[in-house]
């Protein structure tokens, strides 16, 4: 893939170091994009006035989020994908775990994952084979579904393999992206990309509306949207989560 290195990975790093070890009334949540979009910090206000403690949100990917929970450097993981998907990550991307069962899983959500294009893109509605296609590069070129004569460029984030990995199980029946895919960081980065690329298509778990962006309608994909500990959660973490799928469900979209 070709890569776009983004500074906000550094940042996300450097942002680490400094909330390692949190205060009482802390929180410390690592997620992807999408939930820190889509759920937490739409909940963030509300939580924060009524539950007294402060939420310290850091995006990041499955493997660094897990790498965080596992040290202590989080108290909750929220990621796109089951308790299954975790135990899946942990082998598949190598994450050096004591106990892979210590982990324990709440479903929050059940969330869709959408494909976007750039705005002026004609096309408004794609099939599961079409989509397949267009991301595995067996469909190169707009025009083969019913687009304009310019080539395809397919993006790729990073930092969300919960509906990266939804999509490939769901569209793709389980085949990797395109070799030449634009590999990306994070869903600020999906739109970023999208708004400012005419050719481009990719998997957009998020329904917010950005300039420049379209989402086009496609076959349904679900996938969980998960709280992850260590061990139980923590009284505050308890707190976050009845938060969640009580009242918060009003600031969630």
């Amino acid at each position: 893939m070709k890569k776009m290195i983004h500074p906000a990975l550094m940042a996300v790093i450097c942002l680490f170091a400094t909330i390692s070890t949190a205060s009482a009334d802390q929180i410390r949540v690592s997620a992807g994009g999408p939930a820190i979009e889509g759920i937490l910090k739409p909940i963030k206000p509300a939580f924060e006035k009524t539950s007294g403690h402060t939420l310290i949100l850091v995006e990041t990917g499955g493997k660094f989020g897990v790498q965080q929970l596992e040290k202590g450097e989080a108290d909750a993981l929220v990621a796109g994908f089951s308790a299954e998907g975790l135990k899946n990550l942990i082998t598949k991307e190598a994450v050096a775990v004591a106990d892979p069962n210590a982990f324990q899983a709440v479903t929050i959500r059940q969330d869709k994952v959408f494909v976007a294009v750039n705005s002026t893109n004609p096309v408004t509605k794609l099939s599961k084979d079409q989509l397949k296609g267009l991301f595995t590069e067996k469909i190169a070129n707009w025009k083969e579904v019913g687009g304009q004569d310019s080539p395809v460029i397919v993006i790729w984030a990073k930092l969300i393999p919960g509906p990266n990995g939804a999509f490939q199980q769901k569209i793709l029946d389980g085949a990797p992206p395109a070799k030449e895919a634009l590999e990306v960081n994070s869903l600020e980065d999906i739109k970023v990309t999208l708004a400012s690329t005419p050719q481009a298509i990719a998997i957009y778990p998020s329904t917010a509306a950005v300039t420049g962006v379209k989402i086009i309608e496609t076959p349904e994909v679900t996938r969980p949207t998960t709280l992850f500990t260590k061990g139980a959660p923590s009284p505050n973490v308890r707190k976050l989560i009845d938060f969640i799928t009580g009242e918060g469900q009003k600031y969630i979209k």
